[in-house]
């Protein structure tokens, strides 16, 4: 193989480290799995339920509100409303800002909403400004405005008539004529007074009253146009001023009635009862539909998340199971494998080289299988085994070449040693040619040292 023992390792090790991480991977996917159903009941459906129940109740609370201060007129009630409105603005935004990744029909029940509460608010307002003001009731203020000053007119030509009496002769006549004036303006009063109960109540009873109350006035009036004969040209003016005064508040009465009968009696509680109501439930219903649908996807996230659960339970173990058993196998393979090719290989080294250490170098090389750190051992001993018999027989060749030159330096020793004898010979002929001559210079020396004794004496 051409791979070196370093890589073989790393790709059985990496091998097993492959299947670790695969496994971590699978069982870190379900466990995401499990986490983002979990993160869509708590982080998104949970509080958007909160939420949606945080902006029902500030709209039931901005209704109520809003209905007190039309009853009461009260500003403390009047800053509560706008406080609620805060609250729905932020719920609202909270719930938009929750719903972005909503289904197509859910955002578009977000996207209703949104109009809804702005209508809603501005009807609420539009209340707001018009509460309380006379034009906020237009029964009670023509009734109040124009119908009343005209019955008080009537009441003063009515008074004007009997003050007149007093200076005119009393006669039977003339007393029924009073009483019948005097029952006249208390019947008109009473049909005021009626109609002004009605106007600002509305309840049928004072309706029925101020039927009857109308219908004793137009007795009256019908008993007094019987006695006109008995008026003085003066009490007749105030008669003919009364009987117009009459028609008219009749009139105004009639009409401020009819107002008030119909829907739109009072502007703030005909926008609050035709606008603000229906939009307040229609708001309602659906945040109590987003919640149904939340609930809905909460349930099922669960069911899926129990189930995906309920799965990873089962399936985590087998594939742990199975990874161990598969880096066990992979592991056990690569360190048999490695084992085996280093084992073969160091034991046909550990061989070539006894032989080598036992002077035996006549062996095979080793058959270098691999590419790896055994195999270039192997062509190591090789190489080295080889290098060895060069320097085997290149020493051999240096032995025979020393042998044949030792041969050659005995043959010349031997001839220097014949040459020495012969030499040594010689120099013992000299020596004692030398001695003979030493002896014949002592002799002549003698001679000569007693020839000069001679001569001395001489």
């Amino acid at each position: 193989m051409a791979l070196p023992l370093k890589a073989k390792l790393i790709a059985g090790f990496g091998a097993v480290i492959g299947i670790t991480l695969v496994t971590g991977l699978v069982i870190i996917k379900e466990a995401h799995t499990i986490k983002d159903r979990s993160d869509f009941v708590l982080e998104e459906s949970v509080p958007t339920m909160l939420n949606v129940s945080t902006l029902r109740g500030s709209i039931h609370h901005a209704l109520s509100m809003h209905r007190g201060y039309m009853i009461l007129g009260l500003d403390a009630l009047s800053d509560e409303r706008l406080e609620a409105w805060e609250s729905i603005n932020e719920s609202y935004a909270q719930l938009q800002e929750i719903s972005t990744d909503w289904p197509e029909d859910q955002r578009e029940l977000v996207i209703e909403l949104e109009g809804i509460l702005r209508d809603f608010r501005a009807a609420q307002d539009k209340i707001a400004a018009i509460s309380g003001k006379d034009e906020d009731r237009p029964a009670e203020m023509l009734f109040f405005d124009q119908a009343l000053p005209k019955s008080q007119q009537v009441v003063k030509a009515l008074d004007s008539i009997l003050k007149q009496e007093h200076d005119l002769e009393s006669t039977p006549e003339r007393k029924v004529l009073v009483e019948r004036v005097s029952a006249a303006e208390a019947h008109l009063l009473k049909a005021s007074a009626a109609v002004a109960a009605f106007v600002v109540s509305g309840d049928e009873s004072d309706l029925e009253y101020v039927n009857k109350c109308v219908s004793d006035c137009s007795a009256s009036v019908d008993r007094l146009k019987g006695d006109t004969h008995l008026f003085t040209d003066a009490q007749q003016k105030n008669f003919d001023e009364y009987l117009a005064h009459r028609a008219e508040f009749l009139n105004l009465a009639t009409e401020a009635i009819t107002i008030r009968q119909s829907d739109g009696w009072c502007v703030s509680e005909d926008i609050c009862l035709n606008q603000v109501t229906p939009l307040a439930v229609r708001a309602d219903e659906i945040a109590k539909e987003i919640v149904e649908l939340q609930t809905a996807s909460q349930m099922a996230a669960g069911a899926d998340a129990k189930q995906q659960l309920a799965s990873a339970v089962a399936f985590l173990p087998k594939i742990v199971v199975g990874a161990i058993l598969g880096s066990v196998l992979i592991g056990a393979f690569v360190a048999f494998f490695i084992a085996r090719n280093i084992e073969s290989s160091i034991r046909d080294v550990a061989s070539r080289a006894h032989a080598i250490a036992s002077r035996d170098l006549t062996i095979e090389p080793l058959v270098v299988r691999t590419k790896d750190e055994l195999g270039k051992l192997a062509q190591s001993v090789n190489e080295m085994l080889a290098s060895l018999r060069e320097i085997v027989m290149e020493v051999s060749t240096s032995s025979n070449e020393v042998a044949g030159a030792s041969s050659q330096i005995l043959s010349s020793s031997q001839q220097v040693a014949d040459g020495m004898d012969q030499q040594m010979r010689e120099i013992e002929q000299i020596s004692a040619a030398v001695a003979e001559m030493a002896a014949s210079v002592s002799e002549v020396a003698e001679s000569s040292r007693q020839a000069s004794g001679v001569r001395v004496r001489g």
